[in-house]
């Protein structure tokens, strides 16, 4: 199994991953979802200078083998310039 643990961007997101039935679907995909999600409560709390917060968090406290961010364009053009905006030294390979 691997532990991951999720940065989401709103209340929407949290709640579909805390959901039972997305938690039912990643077992058989051999995953296991870390608790807390946390919700990093607006886009504009994921940029670098906040990541590095929710990312000591959870590997301090859940022990993840990887951090998922879920969030969407926003103003952006692209997932390059999200990437970048949410990037930091913690998170040089997003993928």
């Amino acid at each position: 199994m691997v532990r991951i643990g999720f940065v989401v961007e709103g209340d929407c997101e949290k709640l579909l991953i805390e959901s039972a039935n997305f938690r039912t679907w990643a077992t058989p995909q051999g995953l296991e979802i870390c608790d807390p999600v946390i919700n990093a409560r607006g886009n504009g709390n994921l940029c670098n200078k906040r990541m590095n917060v929710y990312i000591e968090k959870y590997l301090n406290e859940a022990k993840p083998d990887k951090i998922v961010v879920l969030t969407d364009l926003e103003c952006d053009p692209c997932v390059t310039q999200v990437k970048q905006r949410i990037g930091n030294q913690r998170t040089p390979n997003l993928e």
